[in-house]
């Protein structure tokens, strides 16, 4: 039974199994940190403490979206990176992506609401829909509203803990940016990536992930730093 149960993780490539694992990790990120923070472990503590936190395109995404199963979870993060001085932010090449993807879907979104009636939008699974919907979303103006408000990544992750742009560093984006042309770094992410999923990762996201890796690789030389992420890759 535990060799099945492996083989299901690890085979698998099944979208509510994924969605699981990612609810349960973070749960369990979350209340570890939690219970950490009131003095039940200080060696985890003292690990996440004063530390950086990069944000990626997926996590930024499902923040702002009230619709994603994993906004919730995530939100949960908010009073613990706060009280653990958790800096949370995101590199400049992360924002780049959230802008093209958020956009590219606004446009499709925006042609849906055009073509159809409400009474078929408002059935639709998308939990970029579904978000607007939350929002109150009725007109094609209110739409347009709603994706002009998620044209850019969300400044907090609730009310107390602030998300910012990681520019405090002037070698920072040519770290970035050179790790992102590096085509061994490319093909060594790329092999964890394929060996998960039976697939390879498209360039633009690749260049991205390995980018980023960089990015916070860079900052562990000073400071502690890691990334959330849904990513396998990263």
């Amino acid at each position: 039974m535990v060799e099945s149960f492996i083989d299901c993780l690890i085979n698998k490539k099944d979208a509510d199994i994924d969605a699981h694992l990612w609810e349960y990790g973070t749960s369990a990120f979350a209340a570890n940190l939690l219970q950490s923070s009131i003095g039940a472990d200080p060696i985890s503590i003292a690990a996440f403490k004063d530390s950086k936190c990069a944000l990626d395109t997926n996590v930024l995404m499902n923040i702002g979206l009230e619709a994603s199963e994993y906004h919730k979870t995530l939100k949960r993060l908010d009073t613990i990176f706060n009280q653990l001085n958790v800096t949370t932010g995101y590199f400049r090449v992360t924002e780049q992506e959230y802008i093209n993807t958020v956009s590219n879907l606004n446009e499709e979104i925006l042609k849906n609401v055009s073509r159809f009636d409400y009474s078929v939008i408002k059935e639709t699974d998308d939990h970029f829909i579904q978000s607007a919907l939350r929002r109150e979303c009725y007109t094609y103006e209110d739409f347009q509203t709603f994706c002009q408000e998620i044209s850019t990544p969300p400044k907090f992750i609730e009310s107390k803990q602030k998300i910012v742009l990681f520019d405090d560093d002037p070698q920072l984006d040519s770290i970035v940016e050179i790790a992102g042309n590096d085509e061994n770094k490319k093909t060594e992410l790329n092999t964890i990536y394929k060996n998960v999923t039976g697939k390879d990762k498209r360039d633009a996201p690749l260049v991205h992930d390995v980018g980023i890796i960089a990015g916070i690789e860079y900052y562990r030389q000073n400071e502690k730093a890691f990334i959330l992420s849904q990513e396998i890759s990263v």
